[in-house]
């Protein structure tokens, strides 16, 4: 048997893939189950369990995953298939929501960053196409801004102010005054 150490954790996993392809099931389910390490080999596992139908076993490594690491997409959307597919769609939204909101959070300009300015466009678009979500309104205007349409911008950032209590915390309404000081008086 391997010794446990993060070398071979990764010749692990592929010895636990090896014995899953040719029907070693049992064998295999004891090898992910063996397995152990960061979110890579959680999200291995959890993805061996979904490939099994067992979602319990599936989301409940996922939910370790998004329990540590909100901004993982990757484990928040299986996560969500799952809520889904249970019909919980409250929740289903819930992480995805929270997992985005994260996300763009830490990078409402990164479409404009890249200089993906269709991206940024279509973004800017469905933020401020009636959604009342004061953190989309945000980013809009900071890619608003970014687009050189400074009173949009400014129109929006002081919407998601007014409408603090749909989504920004303390920390980001703080940012966003900061932001109406600078704008205004640029």
């Amino acid at each position: 048997m391997l010794d446990r150490d993060p070398g071979n954790e990764k010749l692990a996993l592929l010895r636990a893939h090896s014995l899953e392809v040719p029907g070693f099931i049992k064998e295999a389910e004891a090898a992910f189950e063996s397995l152990r390490g960061g979110n890579d080999i959680l999200s291995a596992r959890a993805d061996f369990w979904m490939r099994r139908k067992d979602m319990a076993k599936a989301g409940s490594l996922l939910e370790k995953i998004s329990a540590g690491d909100p901004k993982n997409v990757d484990a928040a959307t299986k996560l969500a298939r799952i809520y889904d597919d249970r019909r919980e769609f409250t929740e289903a939204l819930h992480i995805l929501g929270r997992t985005l909101k994260n996300f763009w959070t830490l990078r409402p300009g990164l479409p404009i960053k890249k200089r993906d300015f269709e991206n940024a466009r279509v973004y800017a678009q469905d933020a401020m196409a009636g959604s009342p979500k004061a953190v989309y309104r945000l980013h809009a205007a900071m890619i608003l801004k970014a687009l050189g349409k400074k009173k949009q911008a400014l129109k929006h950032l002081e919407e998601a102010i007014e409408n603090k209590s749909e989504g920004l915390d303390e920390k980001t309404l703080k940012s966003a005054n900061r932001l109406k000081k600078e704008w205004s008086g640029s």
